[in-house]
């Protein structure tokens, strides 16, 4: 192997390395999130704010992990009260591209009773920029003791 032949492969790596980090990078979102859960979806309600740091899989599918604290015992438990693994299934995309409607739903981990859940709902992402847009979705949410609530989220995303 030659000098050539070595600098030719460390390009070649280098082109490689370079293109999966703008794929990975390309297909990243963050968007800070205030919310408003409601206990036994029409019980009392409690404001919340968290992250949302999503990952597109295609260009109809993303896979989002939200944390989430909310205002029970004045902000006091702990910096995360529940974490959210959900899909997100964007229902169409308009020509224009300025409104997105899409289905949520995954699974939920309470950390403050220690228990799981699943969620379901609606939701869609005005689209301001090609890389930012604001939302809203509203989920119920199953709880493993049978119990039920309901989570209205509002977004700014901002995709890389």
């Amino acid at each position: 192997i030659t000098m050539k032949h070595i600098i030719t492969l460390l390009m070649a790596a280098a082109i490689t390395v370079s293109a999966a980090e703008n794929k990975i990078l390309g297909s990243l979102s963050v968007a800070p999130v205030a919310a408003i859960q409601t206990l036994d979806l029409t019980g009392a309600s409690q404001f919340g704010a968290g992250l949302d740091i999503g990952y597109k899989v295609n260009s109809f599918v993303g896979i989002h992990v939200v944390n989430l604290a909310f205002e029970n015992n004045d902000w006091g438990d702990s910096a995360v009260d529940e974490t959210d693994l959900l899909i997100r299934a964007d229902i169409t995309k308009f020509k224009i591209n300025t409104f997105t409607p899409y289905f949520i739903g995954g699974g939920l981990y309470d950390w403050n009773t220690d228990s799981f859940g699943m969620s379901v709902g609606l939701g869609g992402q005005l689209n301001i920029t090609k890389s930012v847009g604001v939302g809203g979705d509203y989920s119920v949410q199953f709880l493993e003791d049978g119990g039920k609530r309901g989570l209205a989220k509002f977004f700014i995303n901002f995709s890389f």
